[in-house]
């Protein structure tokens, strides 16, 4: 009875249009069964993996969802246990017959890694969300792409570790809070796209980094802007900002900084805010800064601002002027409408995809504000509710094109 359901599934998978979408639903096998699979994470791991080279990401889980083939849950994805049944099966039949072995032990408890001898030939492994605190001395594995270690309790890699994977794309390490550096071994990793070092407590970057062809580099919080202390790689240090600037391949990035210091070296590197794609500040309280400029962002889809001491009614009470510039791809600057005491002016432009500021009709009470922006951009604006836009409106100086 399982086999002919299985059958029938797969019928849906093999009707998929083209191979890009079948890989990039097998990419879900590697998840632990019945789990929440952030939207983003998901197409950045696609796009790393070489997926999505005819087609965008958003496209392929909007495909993958009305085929009944994930389920839609706002900003992550799940897999059915059926559907995951079925990857498990096509993934014993690719490797059959074409040889793509699939290492996953996701989310099952494990205390060890696999042995050393499991890890040869395997193309994909996943031993993410399990207790592994070491791994394996050396292991020998020419073919493997993607190595996903997230959420497990790894202390230390050690030199040799990397020594034999050079045609890995894919590693993320991220929420492995007690690993504190990376070994200069990660050199030999030739091929490496993606490293995800969100959640650890690596507070510096080895040198050698800058010989990769890294394409996306995680450093600090994802999904979740409020920062545990100490468990972030810092970007504050200027050093540690001139260490990832070198990084001449790399083509996106997220950052989380405590304070005004780390801001400061930040705004010092124009190459990095083009590739930033998220933005966390915490304490901002202590930002020194009358004016936040931020220009020339591309790429920039989430900016979080947040002072965890102090409260979130006491962000900003210093700026008086807000400019945002050239940040394509920005959704929100804030999930709240924020009180904003001395703002003077908001300067907005060339972000498209900006449709909400966070403003409700006390953030400014008694200032005049001036909102600048071109009239299109204004008039697709979204608002708290009517009050706040009655209390905006007067605010609106159109620009020119």
């Amino acid at each position: 009875m399982e086999k002919k359901v299985l059958s029938r599934l797969k019928f849906s998978y093999d009707s998929l249009p083209n191979d890009e979408l079948r890989s990039c639903l097998l990419y879900c096998y590697l998840f632990p069964e019945d789990s929440k699979i952030p939207k983003i994470d998901l197409i950045d791991y696609w796009e790393s993996e070489g997926f999505l080279d005819s087609i965008g990401g958003w496209d392929v889980l909007g495909a993958l969802v009305r085929a009944c083939l994930l389920e839609d849950g706002g900003d992550h994805v799940k897999m059915h246990d059926m559907i995951h049944d079925m990857a498990l099966w096509i993934a014993n039949e690719i490797e059959e017959e074409e040889e793509e072995k699939f290492l996953v032990r996701a989310g099952v408890g494990l205390t060890d890694a696999p042995k050393i001898e499991e890890w040869e030939g395997v193309k994909r492994i996943s031993l993410m969300q399990n207790k592994i605190r070491s791994l394996p001395q050396i292991p020998t594995c020419p073919r493997l792409q993607t190595l996903l270690l997230e959420y497990n309790h790894i202390e230390e890699i050690t030199e040799s570790f990397f020594q034999s994977l050079p045609s890995l794309r894919v590693l993320s390490l991220k929420r492995n809070y007690s690993l504190t550096e990376l070994p200069v071994g990660i050199l030999s990793l030739v091929s490496l796209h993606h490293l995800d070092l969100s959640r650890t407590c690596i507070s510096g970057l080895p040198q050698e980094l800058k010989a990769l062809v890294l394409r996306m580099l995680y450093c600090g919080p994802r999904h979740q802007p409020i920062v545990e202390e100490g468990n972030v790689l810092s970007a504050d240090a200027e050093s540690l900002m001139k260490e990832i600037h070198c990084l001449e391949q790399l083509n996106l990035i997220t950052l989380s900084f405590r304070g005004s210091r780390g801001v400061e070296n930040f705004l010092k590197f124009p190459k990095l805010q083009n590739i930033t794609q998220a933005l966390y500040i915490e304490d901002c309280n202590s930002l020194p800064l009358n004016l936040l400029h931020l220009a020339n962002m591309e790429h920039l889809e989430e900016l979080d601002i947040e002072d965890k001491m102090m409260g979130e009614f006491n962000l900003f009470v210093k700026l008086e002027l807000l400019i945002i510039r050239n940040a394509s791809n920005l959704e929100r600057i804030y999930r709240d409408p924020l009180p904003f005491p001395q703002l003077e002016e908001i300067r907005i432009s060339e972000c498209p995809k900006l449709k909400k500021l966070p403003l409700n009709s006390s953030s400014a009470k008694g200032h005049n504000i001036v909102i600048a922006e071109q009239k299109e951009w204004w008039e697709e604006l979204q608002w708290e509710d009517q009050a706040t836009q009655n209390a905006f409106f007067p605010c609106f100086r159109p620009i020119e094109e």
